[in-house]
């Protein structure tokens, strides 16, 4: 009677040992050597006998996929690894592109010479891509209200930076859209 509760053969009950890997290891390999028994080996290293016998036999199946199907799955994975970089870059070329698109539009929109002596300006847009409205467009020059804005967010960003979009409206009392359209002009955001 231990406490009042009688112990009727009852004990607690054990918690699992972990072993690391490298325990098993070294264990495995000490058993495929078989120089000793797996009692001997079992002593050595403080596991128990059956516990030799089963990781030497997980050991000598591992060491058939090490020299045949790993080098198989190794490929595999390279080959999946290959084509989800492939699928990046693709897909990052895509994104430069039309970034290069965008931005290179006012520079072929240049290259166009109204004096040119052989080629007229539409000619010249179709061999380049560019439409003859984009080449005659003139963009108007920002208003004195929106340079007055910009001027007033750049002061109000320096003071208060993780200002986002909708606090920048409430106190330049502006158009919320406006405001992230002149933020996306001065090229700020919140922080």
């Amino acid at each position: 009677m231990v406490g009042g509760i009688e112990n009727r053969g009852e004990s607690m009950p054990k918690t699992r040992k972990n072993h690391p890997p490298s325990l098993k290891a070294k264990v495995a390999v000490e058993a495929i050597k078989a120089h000793k028994t797996s009692a001997q080996i079992a002593q050595m290293f403080g596991v128990h006998p059956t516990q030799v016998g089963g990781w030497k036999k997980q050991a000598l199946a591992g060491l058939i996929d090490v020299f045949g199907h790993g080098r198989e799955q190794v490929r595999q994975q390279a080959d999946t690894d290959k084509d989800e970089l492939y699928k990046q870059i693709g897909q990052l070329k895509v994104e430069f592109s039309k970034k290069e698109l965008a931005s290179s539009l006012e520079n072929r929109r240049q290259w166009i010479d109204p004096t040119h002596s052989r080629l007229t300006i539409q000619q010249q847009c179709e061999l380049l891509s560019v439409p003859r409205s984009t080449y005659y467009h003139q963009p108007l020059p920002e208003s004195a209200e929106n340079l007055r804005l910009l001027r007033k967010l750049d002061e109000l960003y320096l003071k208060c930076p993780f200002y986002g979009s909708r606090k920048m409206a409430v106190v330049l009392r502006a158009n919320r859209k406006r405001t992230q359209r002149l933020m996306r002009l001065l090229g700020i955001e919140a922080r």
